[in-house]
């Protein structure tokens, strides 16, 4: 079964489907609340730099985090998207959720790359959108151009250590959807994927979103585009910007601030050697480990840009030649991963098992210590727009 291509990722996914697979568990809005409030101070907004701010966010999904940013009660609220499923939620969440000091915002149905607007922003949100764009660099670019003097840049960051474990999780749904045919339902696809991905995602601690907006999302969306690493996003906004905080956050910085002036400050090149010293620990999201060597890293980055590499044509031509060559890094994987991680090289080990079986035998194995196996799939960043 081929999976389809897009033109405008996620939209046409989306749009075609009538689908907004992005939301949350919101059942308990004061956990909720906390997760939102926690990944903010993770980033250094505290509700006082929202409160009577200018925010625009870009990509708000279905609304279930705008609802929090909404709560802190800033002056005005823009929020962008082209997708009419995810803007009818979104409208309707604020709506509900509203108070009469929390009705000053406005949903705009627009491209993110067509928007224009001539005011900037306190503070500029763009979540789970700019990885997998065809040029991620030039959408976030445009993105940032909304940034006042002075205030935040919110972004996501996805690289192929962190999406290491959904890759191959991909790999294995191509081969089950084999099984049906082109013109099946999305609904059919979702009850043939379930079963093998159920279990996985309730392994999972924390999990709050919905198993079948994972299944559309991470594994049926095509998702052809580039990814956008932590280096990457950094270099691309070190003209006008400096790092300011990450989730996970792993930048630390023992210099003396009365040192931090002109070009000593050097945030980014900090960020980014931080960045590359813990590379590793985006592989599995159950331990942190203790920072490895940058070159160390590095190759293991290159390891898994293959993986990515080989998933994405593997999409396309379903050739087993391409399963061999995956088989093949996996290999080399396990061996740079078990250097730090016994229990890691375990996990990817019963996939290729579970993989080599399900080739031979055309049936699904159990992968017992592989449905353990999550990386730390995104990363935020905040920045600071300079002076």
């Amino acid at each position: 079964m081929e999976l389809e291509s897009t033109e405008k990722p996620y939209i046409d996914f989306y749009d075609k489907h009538k689908i907004s697979p992005v939301s949350q568990d919101i059942s308990d809005i004061s956990i909720h609340f906390d997760r939102r409030s926690s990944l903010y101070r993770h980033l250094g907004i505290v509700p006082s730099f929202i409160s009577g701010k200018s925010i625009i966010e870009f990509g708000p999904g279905s609304g279930h985090n705008a609802i929090y940013t909404n709560s802190l009660r800033p002056a005005r609220y823009v929020l962008v998207d082209a997708n009419p499923t995810g803007l009818y939620h979104t409208k309707e969440l604020l709506t509900q959720y509203a108070t009469s000091s929390t009705l000053n915002f406005k949903i705009v149905d627009s491209l993110i790359e067509d928007y224009k607007d001539e005011n900037s922003y306190d503070l500029v949100i763009c979540e789970c959108v700019i990885p997998r764009q065809n040029d991620p660099f030039e959408f976030l670019k445009k993105i940032s151009q909304f940034v006042t003097t002075g205030g935040v840049l919110i972004i996501t960051c996805v690289d192929s250590i962190s999406w290491f474990s959904e890759s191959l999780r991909r790999i294995f749904a191509y081969l089950i959807m084999d099984k049906i045919g082109n013109n099946d339902s999305l609904a059919k696809k979702l009850d043939i994927l379930r079963p093998f991905f159920e279990i996985q995602l309730k392994s999972l601690i924390h999990m709050s979103r919905p198993i079948d907006d994972w299944i559309m999302d991470s594994i049926l969306n095509p998702l052809n585009g580039n990814l956008l690493p932590i280096p990457d996003a950094i270099k691309t906004l070190k003209q006008e910007f400096d790092i300011y905080g990450s989730s996970p956050n792993f930048f630390t910085d023992w210099r003396w601030y009365k040192g931090l002036y002109g070009r000593y400050k050097s945030f980014n090149e900090s960020a980014i050697d931080m960045y590359y010293f813990n590379a590793h620990n985006l592989l599995d999201y159950r331990y942190v480990f203790p920072q490895r060597p940058i070159e160390k890293n590095k190759y293991l980055i290159n390891l898994c840009n293959k993986i990515i590499k080989y998933q994405v044509e593997f999409q396309s031509n379903r050739s087993f030649k391409t399963v061999s060559s995956i088989l093949q890094i996996l290999e080399e994987i396990i061996d740079e991963v078990d250097s730090f991680s016994s229990e890691a090289s375990a996990s990817v080990n019963d996939y290729i098992c579970a993989l080599r079986y399900y080739l031979e035998h055309n049936k699904v194995p159990s992968l017992d210590r592989f449905i353990h196996f999550w990386g730390r799939g995104i990363q935020y960043l905040s920045f600071i727009k300079k002076s």
